[in-house]
Formats: structure tokens, sequence, C-alpha cells
């Protein structure tokens, strides 16, 4: 059975108040930064090309305000993404994120996750590679749509 990156994503009202923030892997016990993510080695791939949207209209409704990496202790890659809703109602998103080895060839690749992006709060998306051999990735954004009032 093939493995699936795992990805979470959390919320933080904007304010600098507490919120939501999922990053606790199971079968790790530590996160360390060693500088060999592709954000922190000097890579010219610019943020527009690693976090694209489905639908470039999309940009309207939901933005992004930063996107970081980090190579954690068991040498997987950790992806973060803050995504800012625009709007005045709770939108869901569906977001995949794909993880690339140092030729740009496609090693994993996570099943479309739907996130709820609250209305003008940010969301902090973060997915970590299965495997040691991930350099970059790419994260897609399709269909930011209305909530219809789920959780």
């Amino acid at each position: 059975m093939e493995e699936v990156p795992v990805c979470k994503h959390g919320f933080t009202d904007g304010r600098g108040g507490l919120g939501i923030l999922i990053v606790v892997l199971a079968a790790l016990t530590g996160c360390a930064a060693d500088g060999s993510g592709p954000a922190s080695r000097g890579d010219s791939t610019p943020q527009q090309e690693r976090v694209q949207f489905e639908n470039p209209s999309s940009t309207r409704q939901v933005e992004v305000v930063k996107a970081d990496t980090e190579r954690l202790a068991g040498g997987l890659l950790k992806v973060t993404v803050t995504l800012r809703n625009r709007t005045r109602t709770s939108l869901w998103a569906d977001i995949r994120t794909s993880f690339l080895d140092s030729q740009g060839r496609l090693l994993e690749q996570t099943t479309w996750e739907p996130t709820l992006l609250g209305s003008r709060v940010d969301a902090e998306y973060t997915c970590v590679s299965t495997g040691t051999q991930a350099s970059d990735y790419r994260v897609v954004i399709r269909k930011p749509g209305k909530s219809l009032g789920l959780p």
C-alpha cells in the first residue's frame, strides 16, 4: 500500500489571538531546520510557481500570505502555506501538494483535501513528505467556494 503525505491545516484569527495549529506528527518526535529546504538554500523558484491556483481569478478571494519549507530531523520535507480568505464568508478550497525530486520529477502527491478558510482569517496548511528524496514541492489550490455552514 502506497504511503500518502501527511497534511494538516489550522487557523489563526489574524489579530494575534490563539488559533488552532495542527503540526504534530505521531511518527516524529522532533523538528529541526537544517537549512536544506528549497526556500532556505537560495533556490530561485519563486513562490508563485510553488503555490498555484487552478483558476487565476481565485486570487481575488484567497491570498497566499507566505510559503515556507523545513527539513525535519528525519529528513522529511515539511511545507507550510499561510492562506488568507479575503471575503466576508467562509470558503471551502481543495488543496493538493506534490513533492518533487531535485530534477523536478514527481515523487509523491496528496489527494485533493477539502480545507475550510474562515472569513477574513489566516489558515495555515501544512504537509510533510513521506520520503527523504523530496527536495521541492508544488501546492495547487482549486475551487474556493462558499461554506454551507459546515464546520
